[in-house]
């Protein structure tokens, strides 16, 4: 048995990244067990397999607070958690979070810095493989790359709809690239409708149920964009 576990920041990671294995390996090849810690309880209960399926994914949301001195908990908990896991068979331990709050400019050195602390706290990683990989500058990029996806929130909102009121051009523009704060280009695009869109569970399953994952995972790879999307899909499938 294939075992990965994913660290990541909230309900929304959490939602995608559980329709986008299913959309990847089919409902009958995975199991996905979805975990939450929270407060000073910050160990993940792994739970055994109950399927038998050869691909086991454990999707641990470790919610949105930072440490005592700002910094997000993801790293930190994935190593306090990776010698446990690794003794439980786990082959690879991913992490999934925005860049967003911090600056273009702050990717490589944010990166880096976290590559130096697992390679201090996490050896053998030739046994467990550990890597955090950022959504550009916020996972709602990766929405924004399927231009029919809002017409599934409501009927009007088409690309050309959308590019003629917004100025957004989801045909054509990386969202990764194009927009610094894409959870706000969600909001105007439901405000449109005159929707909300405030990360609520019932929004994010809504999203993640319309999102086209053939596109996005064969479409847009043509286009050439939403390249972090790609980095983070490569781990998924390489394991």
């Amino acid at each position: 048995m294939r075992k990965v576990a994913i660290f990541v920041e909230g309900q929304t990671e959490q939602i995608f990244v559980k329709k986008l294995l299913y959309a990847l390996y089919g409902y009958d090849k995975v199991e996905i067990i979805s975990e939450k810690i929270r407060g000073a309880k910050r160990f993940v209960q792994i739970k055994a397999s109950t399927t038998g399926c050869l691909n086991y994914f454990l999707i641990v949301d470790i919610g949105g607070e930072p440490d005592d001195i700002g910094n997000s908990k993801l790293l930190s908990d994935m190593l306090d958690n990776y010698e446990n896991m690794k003794n439980k068979g786990f082959g690879k331990i991913l992490g999934l979070r925005d860049l967003y709050p911090q600056k273009r400019q702050d990717e490589k050195r944010l990166l880096d810095t976290m590559e130096k602390v697992i390679a201090k706290r996490a050896l053998p990683l030739k046994i467990c493989k550990i890597r955090v990989l950022l959504a550009i500058m916020e996972i709602e990029s990766w929405f924004l790359a399927d231009p029919n996806l809002f017409e599934h929130i409501d009927t009007k909102l088409t690309a050309n709809y959308i590019q003629t009121y917004l100025q957004y051009d989801l045909l054509q523009n990386d969202p990764e690239i194009s927009y610094d704060h894409p959870a706000n280009v969600l909001e105007k695009i439901y405000d449109l409708a005159g929707r909300h869109y405030r990360k609520r569970e019932k929004d994010i399953y809504q999203i993640a149920e319309s999102l086209r994952y053939d596109y996005l995972c064969l479409d847009v790879k043509q286009q050439k964009k939403i390249a972090s999307f790609f980095l983070f899909l490569e781990e998924l499938e390489n394991f």
